[in-house]
């Protein structure tokens, strides 16, 4: 209980900071509404290739913005001061993990509400909300799984020369099979079709495997921050 009263301040301690420079958010939104604005000129929406490339021109937006967050979690100035303070204090690397974690899914799904809601308007997606419901369910479950890993890769890359690069390098391919499933949901949301359960099962798989992948192998990245 005290582990979970913890995470939770600590949660509230990063919102609070991050709502007051509003860096970390204001950052993914703008960067997924230029790329938005300048893909609607680069694919006439109106045509039938558009359509069916529109949930892939989604989803691609959303995991590059994505990207922004997982690597400021650990990359802002000062944060490796934040950490090395984390972990001199008497709290577990556990609890520091998914403070991190929560946190930043809550700066990330501020910006998937924010990007689908852009995506409906630039593309003229004609649609009721039912399924505008499904692809936003889908990306705040998605996006479990991929901070997930992204706040462990960001740990392990944070000072690296070109971490940056590195963390997009590295992540980028584990999310293959995730990408796939949430395109073909946000196809079937799209067209009415009916949801399958194979898709459902893989984002939840997918979750479950990177969150516990996630927590044990964070407490080993930080070990060099002992002593």
């Amino acid at each position: 209980m005290n582990g979970l009263r913890t995470t939770f301040a600590l949660v509230r301690w990063e919102c609070r900071r991050e709502f007051q420079r509003g860096e970390t958010v204001v950052s993914m939104v703008l960067f997924a509404l230029v790329t938005l604005f300048v893909l609607s000129f680069a694919i006439d929406p109106s045509t039938e290739t558009a359509v069916k490339a529109q949930p892939g021109i989604l989803w691609t937006v959303l995991l590059l913005s994505s990207t922004i967050g997982v690597e400021r979690c650990f990359g802002r100035p000062g944060e490796e001061r934040v950490l090395e303070g984390l972990l001199l204090a008497p709290v577990s690397r556990t609890t520091i993990y998914y403070s991190r974690l929560i946190s930043t899914w809550i700066f990330v799904a501020i910006m998937q509400v924010a990007v689908i809601v852009a995506f409906l308007v630039l593309y003229n997606v004609r649609t009721d909300a039912e399924a505008v419901g499904i692809i936003l369910l889908a990306a705040w479950a998605g996006a479990v799984g991929f901070v997930s890993l992204g706040v462990t890769l960001a740990a392990m890359t944070r000072s690296i020369q070109g971490g940056e690069v590195l963390l997009r390098l590295l992540l980028m391919p584990l999310l293959i099979p995730f990408f796939k499933a949430v395109v073909a949901l946000t196809t079937q949301a799209l067209r009415g079709w009916e949801i399958g359960i194979r898709e459902i099962t893989m984002i939840v798989a997918f979750d479950l495997v990177y969150l516990a992948v996630g927590q044990l192998l964070f407490e080993h990245v930080v070990a060099d921050f002992d002593g």
